[in-house]
């Protein structure tokens, strides 16, 4: 116990880190030094007392003595709890015990033996902070012989646990009786008669049984209606045929009757024993004891117990009703098998609306754990077979639960560690099958461990496996083509042989054969198509090479075992194709050129591409077109599959985000493995080298910049060829000087597409004015904003509406901007017409709303045929805000002449708009000549910062050129 507390004050010591600061004071100058306070040192004071607790500087035989130390905080406060180590300098005398714990009054105290005459120095010894203090006593020994008796020494505690001279009402005393032999060791196990010389104080009971430290303890309390005064407390206990008497002195501190109920807990073992330490099956238990002022048992309270020290132990349950005398009883164990430490333990109960709660200090102690021999299910295994494994665990000759054991195996599987159940035992499967997946064989050894305890071990045989299965693993690739095509001829096949768990064997022997070959196909060689005989690798593979014939269709081989040709397997999804890609039979289409790339991410495309060999006939289903773009993100591949009518097609899908190349156009590139194309000269279907003509083609590139040549950073698909040919870019770019020549017909066929990233604000440029003397229509090109040069996404609408009552606006010749392409340095804006009628003198406005809803205002004037004193003077107008809320406000505007007022309300944080967009999306307000007009702003967000912009229109049309502007900010 005195170890456990020693290392709980470390880390309670250690976490105890002093903290200082300092700040200047407003009354000296900024030079001036800051006085230091220093805290008063703490104090270890040691001293020697003999049997009648005086103080001594001799000791002799008679026994008795005892050494003790006193800690003290710098405030003179004793220091509680703490652990303190006692030496001799010589062997003139021996300690009881070399170590103790601080009492509540800051005192440790070891019993000390005379052994022969002499001097010495005793030293006692404590942590305090990061230091040690130290004390030193001189003493003599007189006279020697030893201790000659056994003593009891009595003590007078209050519900604090603390030591004391008074009873009083509702102070929870109790008295402690220290039964030791004239050694300083405890006598455990014996009644303790406790007795009163006066009817002023009633002990709660007349015996009481020594714990493992010697100790008994009864409570006591005022006798009712007793007057105050002092009384003589008697404990008497039998050692042999010896009666042993101990006496203290007490007071009773005032007379009446108790005025508050008191609560005492204790922790008890399997012995009904009081007990400081809780061990692991040890029966623990808790009891709390709940009395009124008179010291009446408290029946039927609820008592609620806690603990600070979590992990270290677990209590269940954690309430219980106080019974007829009072006592309520739970349970307590460590945590686990394996906990050490020390925790404080709380009870508490309410009575009367007020909370009543004792506390008591224990400690965890580590636990004895025993293992029993290792139980196999079975001690010889075929191949990769399991077997159970017991193991038993007891502390104590008791079998314990939670106790973890470590288990290992030299070869297999095992569980790493398994716990004990309530009988102590835990069990587990053993698998003689490595964690690679093949089987061990020969002699395995198994051991179990537990914390504390010796290891102990099994071995069993396990038979060496026999390869009985054997699976088709992969065929790479899976589709190669007809000998001499120019493209992939030669694919390898991979079979695993397996034992009866499944695991890989390494170096059996495996014979290939065709069983299905559609003509001149091959193993291991080119037109060899007879049986192949190869050993399985170590992680059991065995492969196979091969090669393509004259004649497309499936292939299928067979693979068995030599040592057992009845076990085999076959191939799955080999074929040889009738011909690749072609470069004249590739085409790449875009669903959408113009999307809304340049300010959104995510805005999407469909690629599509649709391949054929030389023939025009569509390439095998599954062959791999790849993807590559110059911006955006586009999905590597696609394989590709018979459509409904028979073609060979595939799609992928392409979506902006960065990068955003700084034109807006956006290349991208399909392309796969395939074939040039040549002149057949003589006519037999079939590339002829020397006597066909080759149209040879330079490595693949992606033209990001669409000049016509490769540049240096651009994407390219090097074939390491360096023959001398033309270069070239558009829908199909090739690389000058990278052709490989009339050698080969293999070569990357490509095809390039550009999307357009538009974007969502647009640009107008009226490209058509109407005339004064007949403003029928007016013709508009509408472009990106961000790029004058492309269009709008496709999608984007275009609308608009007329000022005067008398113009209506007819139809928008197209409302809806197309798909459009085209090369880089072309106009690709989109032209609109719009068809007016008696619109002359009136304004047009014009709305362009992008497929995400963003809008984009223009405003028109239409000319008229000038009048004799024609209105063109625009309105004045006068804005301010009042009565601003949390979520609005109220705009106050005023005009000079009747018209009409827009505003529009957004955030600080967005841009200015323009009058048109003012005009065309604003709120519209009819107001009066010289006359204010209260408009309410509602649905605003609080704390936020608002603009209002405002224009005015009068009757004539005549309209603010620039927009008004006031700003407020919503109550928070």
């Amino acid at each position: 116990m005195n170890l456990l507390r020693y290392v709980f004050s470390v880390i309670v010591l250690t976490a105890l880190v002093a903290c200082g600061g300092g700040g200047g004071n407003p009354g000296t100058s900024s030079g001036a030094p800051t006085p230091v306070v220093v805290a008063p040192a703490s104090t270890l004071a040691l001293q020697i007392f003999n049997s009648g607790n005086v103080a001594v500087a001799n000791i002799n035989a008679s026994g008795g003595n005892y050494a003790k130390a006193t800690f003290k905080d710098g405030t003179g406060a004793p220091i509680a709890g703490r652990l303190v180590s006692f030496s001799i300098s010589s062997d003139i005398a021996t300690l009881v015990s070399a170590t103790a714990l601080t009492n509540s009054v800051g005192e440790a105290q070891v019993g000390i033996l005379s052994a022969k005459v002499g001097a010495a120095t005793l030293q006692a010894q404590v942590i305090n902070g990061t230091g040690t203090l130290t004390a030193s006593f001189d003493f003599a020994v007189v006279s020697t012989g030893g201790p000659v008796g056994t003593s009891i020494a009595v003590q007078l505690f209050n519900a604090a646990n603390a030591a004391v001279s008074n009873v009083t009402y509702g102070g929870g005393n109790y008295v402690k009786a220290t039964f030791m032999d004239a050694a300083g060791v405890p006598i455990a196990n014996r009644k303790v008669t406790f007795s009163v010389a006066s009817n002023i104080a009633t002990l709660a009971a007349a015996t009481a049984l020594t714990n493992a430290a010697g100790e008994a303890q009864v409570g006591i309390y005022p006798s009712v209606g007793a007057t105050a005064g002092a009384a003589t407390l008697q404990a008497q206990a039998v050692d042999g045929t010896t009666t042993f008497t101990g006496t203290l002195d007490f007071a009773v501190a005032a007379t009446g009757l108790p005025i508050s109920p008191y609560m005492v807990v204790q922790i008890f073992n399997s012995a009904n024993a009081a007990v400081s330490n809780v061990t692991f099956g040890g029966g623990n238990y808790i009891k709390a004891t709940f009395k009124d002022a008179s010291n009446v048992p408290i029946v039927g309270r609820m008592v609620g117990f806690t603990l600070n020290g979590a992990g270290i132990a677990l209590v269940s349950p954690t309430t219980a009703l106080t019974n007829s005398l009072g006592e309520a009883q739970v349970s307590i164990a460590p945590a686990s098998i394996s906990t050490v430490g020390a925790a404080t333990l709380t009870a508490q109960a309410l009575d009367a609306g007020s909370t009543y709660s004792a506390s008591i200090d224990f400690a965890v102690a580590a636990a004895n754990v025993t293992l029993g021999p290792l139980t196999l299910g079975s001690s010889s295994l075929t191949a990769g077979g399991n077997t159970s494994v017991t193991i038993t665990a007891q502390s104590n000759s008791i079998p314990v639960a939670g106790v973890n054991v470590s288990l290992t195996a030299d070869c297999g599987t095992i569980a790493n560690v398994v716990t004990t159940d309530g009988s102590g035992s835990a069990s587990a499967t053993y698998s003689a099958v490595k964690a690679g997946g093949s089987s061990c064989s020969g002699a395995v050894t198994l051991s179990a461990s537990a914390a504390g305890s010796a290891a102990q071990k099994a071995t069993l045989t396990i038979a060496a496996p026999v390869a009985n299965a054997i699976n088709f693993v992969s065929a790479t690739p899976s589709q190669i083509f007809v000998k001499s095509s120019g493209a992939a001829e030669q694919s390898v096949a991979q079979f695993k042989v397996l034992d009866s768990t499944g695991a890989a064997m390494p170096n059996i022997p495996v014979v290939f054969s065709l069983t299905v070959n559609p003509g001149g196909v091959g193993l291991g060689a080119s037109g060899t198509p007879g049986n192949l005989t190869a050993n399985s690798d170590a992680l059991g593979i065995a492969s196979v090479s091969v090669f393509s014939g004259t004649i497309p269709g499936p292939v299928e081989v067979k693979a068995a075992l030599v040592s057992a040709p009845t076990v085999f397997t076959t191939s799955k999804n080999l074929t040889v194709a009738s011909g690749p890609p072609s470069q004249n039979h590739l085409s790449l289409s875009v669903e959408t050129f113009n999307i809304e790339g340049w300010n959104l991410d995510g805005s999407g495309t469909k690629l599509t591409v649709r391949v054929a060999d030389r023939q025009g006939n569509p390439v095998p289903d599954g062959t791999v077109i790849n993807f590559t773009a110059e911006g955006g993100q586009v999905a590597p591949s696609c394989a590709t599959a018979r459509d409904a009518s028979g073609h060979a097609v595939c799609s992928v899908a392409f979506i902006s985000q960065n990068p955003r190349p700084a034109d807006g156009r956006v290349s991208v590139l399909a392309y796969a493995e395939g074939l040039k194309e040549y002149i057949d000269v003589n006519g037999n279907n079939a590339y002829d080298p020397g006597v066909d003509t080759l149209v040879d083609v330079g490595d693949a590139y992606r033209d990001d910049n669409e000049n016509g040549q490769y540049d240096v950073g651009e994407f390219v698909i090097p074939k390491g060829g360096t023959v001398a040919c033309a270069g070239a870019g558009g829908s199909s770019p090739a690389r000058a000087n990278t052709c490989t020549g009339a050698a080969t017909q293999a070569t990357t066929v490509r095809q390039q597409a550009v999307i357009l990233f538009a974007s969502s604000s647009a640009s107008l440029t009226l490209t058509t004015a109407a005339t004064p003397v007949s403003p029928t229509f007016i013709t508009v090109r509408v472009n990106s904003a961000d790029h004058s040069l492309l269009p709008m996404p496709a999608g984007t609408t275009i609308s608009a509406t007329g000022s005067g009552a008398t113009c209506v606006i007819g139809t928008i010749t197209p409302s809806i901007v197309p798909n459009i392409s085209g090369v880089t340095g072309l106009q690709l804006g989109s032209s609109h017409s719009i068809a007016l009628t008696g619109c002359g003198g009136t304004t047009i406005f014009i709305k362009v709303t992008s497929p995400s809803g963003l809008v984009s205002g223009f405003s028109y004037d239409v000319p008229a045929v000038p009048t004799s004193s024609p209105d063109t003077t625009p309105p004045v107008s006068l804005i301010a805000v009042n009565s601003i809320t949390t979520t609005g406000a109220t705009l106050i505007a005023q005009l000079n002449e009747v018209g009409t007022g827009y505003y529009l309300a957004q955030l600080s944080t967005d841009p200015v708009p323009p009058v048109g967009t003012v005009r065309l999306t604003g709120t519209a307000v009819a107001m009066s000549a010289n006359t204010s007009v209260n408009v309410p702003l509602t649905g605003k967000t609080a704390n936020t910062d608002y603009v209002i912009y405002f224009i005015a229109e009068d009757a004539a049309g005549n309209r603010q050129s620039t927009v008004s502007s006031v700003s407020f900010k919503t109550l928070p």
